[in-house]
Formats: C-alpha cells, structure tokens, sequence
C-alpha cells in the first residue's frame, strides 16, 4: 500500500458543495454568525459594582459633636429670631447595593430644624422646587457665613 503524501487529496480538488434549497450566505453573513456575544450577561456590570468604592460612615469624636451641636443651636437661634441662615451641610447617604456610601454637600437657606423627627429643612429650592430635609444623625458638618 502506498501512502499519498496528503491524506485529504482524494477530495482536495471537488467542488464546494451549494445547497439546492438554501440561497448561498456572503462572507460577512457566515462572519456573524460566529462573531463574540456576551455569554455571561451582566457579568461587567456586577465587575464594575465590586469595583466601585464607597466610604465608611465617620464615627464622629466627642469634639466633633459638641462642635455640631453648638452650630445645631446657633442655627435653631437664629431661626427663633427670624433669620434663615446660609448653611452648607455634609452628610451621609448611604448606599443602596453595597456597605458604605457617599458624602454629600448642601447648601441653602434653612426653613426650619424639626427635632422631633430629627431633620434640618431647607428653603424650596429654585432647582428641584421643593424643599430638602436631611437626616440630622446623617450630618457630620456644618459650614458657612454663619459660623465664621
């Protein structure tokens, strides 16, 4: 027996099969159909989430809550008297799909302190139209002309 060098040579030179019930498919249509997909859908988004940083809640030190407190009352005071003082607030928001979250800054006048419900209530705002109230255990600072 005699080996053939190339041992497809038999079919090497026949002509390529067309199909007698299929139209013929171009280069770029038989291209599509192997070109990449996502098999693990979602899996760049959840990649993306773990890799997005968030910050710690700040445990604040006693002196940073006597000095928190004192500008709470400075601007309680002020709101007795009638003023709607200019303060920037720093608070905490805390995020939803993961531990941790974000420092924020508001700024705007204060319509009024609601201790019982433990919340600093700005002015309406001629942005959103509407009034923003913040958490007082989520504030860490307070800032502005007030305190200067």
């Amino acid at each position: 027996m005699i080996m053939n060098e190339n041992p497809y040579a038999d079919i090497l030179l026949l002509p390529h099969h067309q199909s007698d019930t299929r139209p013929h498919m171009s280069l770029n249509q038989r291209a599509a159909q192997f070109s990449a997909f996502d098999a693990l859908t979602g899996f760049d988004e959840v990649i993306d989430e773990t890799g997005r940083l968030t910050d710690r809640r700040k445990e604040l030190s006693e002196t940073e809550a006597e000095l928190l407190d004192d500008r709470l009352s400075e601007i309680i005071s002020k709101l007795q008297s009638g003023v709607h003082p200019l303060v920037t607030a720093e608070y905490f928001v805390p995020d939803a799909r993961k531990e941790g979250g974000c420092y924020r800054l508001c700024t705007g006048r204060v319509k009024r302190v609601d201790t019982a419900r433990r919340l600093l209530i700005y002015e309406r705002s001629a942005v959103t139209r509407r009034e923003i109230a913040l958490a007082l255990d989520d504030i860490v600072s307070f800032s502005g002309p007030l305190f200067e």
